[in-house]
């Protein structure tokens, strides 16, 4: 048995694919997602853009996922899409993660609902890390540049579009996505919140977030100390542009006065 999980958008649009996508089908609103069963599969479509399946492997290697772009945002391509797998079995005594593999004591919705939630934030967890890693690409020759030739290569406005990406970055982190928040379901069903730590403890969710935030404040402060740069260098510039009006002025003014002599 696999379990799969796929980002494969920013967001969807959940009442729309329960309306036109799965309307023959029978779906369950559940917190932050929506639940159905197709080819015997267990099926959760999280607003987030994660779709996680659960079921036998052919009919998940079959799954059309192009069905529900239509209403998504920010939809990914094939080849750039983050991916999890999972085998899996029930039936154990114990519910237990190791080498990618689930070993789960019960077979209930609830327990796949949970897990999911862990799979889902993984997922949107490495779509982050792999735009950060993107970001720390883009600034690397910042400071490179500067121990080279001693000068910013950059403009003050891309320093500050910059700053912008980096800001709604952390923001992603922190706050869209909820990546250090338990999901609701588990106040109204603490009896599953322990397979939701396991797993979270075996994808290391909370070390990776953390260590995303410090990356980010590197570059943060990075950004921040270059834009105090260039103000100074503009100030400066203004300086000297005032200086030099000035001492026109006052040549022309001695030159005029000197005309007069003669």
């Amino acid at each position: 048995m696999l379990s799969r999980g796929v980002s494969l958008c920013d967001s969807f649009s959940l009442t729309d694919i329960q309306n036109e996508v799965l309307k023959s089908k029978q779906t369950k609103f559940i917190r932050d997602g929506l639940y159905y069963k197709d080819l015997n599969m267990d099926i959760f479509v999280f607003k987030y853009g994660v779709i996680v399946l659960w079921g036998e492997d052919d009919s998940i290697e079959k799954f059309n996922y192009e069905l529900f772009e239509e209403y998504s945002t920010k939809w990914t391509p094939p080849e750039s899409r983050n991916k999890d797998d999972f085998s899996y079995a029930f039936g154990n005594d114990s519910f237990a993660v190791t080498k990618d593999h689930i070993y789960l004591d019960k077979n209930t919705f609830e327990i796949k609902q949970a897990l999911s939630y862990v799979i889902g934030q993984s997922l949107k967890l490495s779509q982050l890390e792999g735009l950060i890693l993107n970001t720390i690409d883009s600034t690397s020759e910042i400071p490179q540049g500067l121990a080279k030739r001693g000068r910013i290569s950059k403009s003050k406005r891309m320093i500050n579009k910059l700053r912008g990406e980096l800001y709604l970055l952390h923001s992603s982190i922190n706050l869209k996505f909820d990546l250090l928040d338990r999901p609701e379901f588990f106040w109204e069903n603490p009896e599953y919140e322990h397979y939701y730590d396991r797993l979270e403890d075996y994808l290391e969710i909370e070390p990776r977030v953390s260590v995303l935030n410090k990356k980010l404040e590197v570059i943060g402060e990075l950004l921040s100390m270059l834009s105090e740069e260039l103000n100074h260098r503009h100030s400066s510039r203004l300086e000297w542009i005032i200086i030099w009006l000035i001492t026109i002025e006052l040549f022309i003014f001695i030159a005029h006065d000197t005309l007069k002599l003669f």
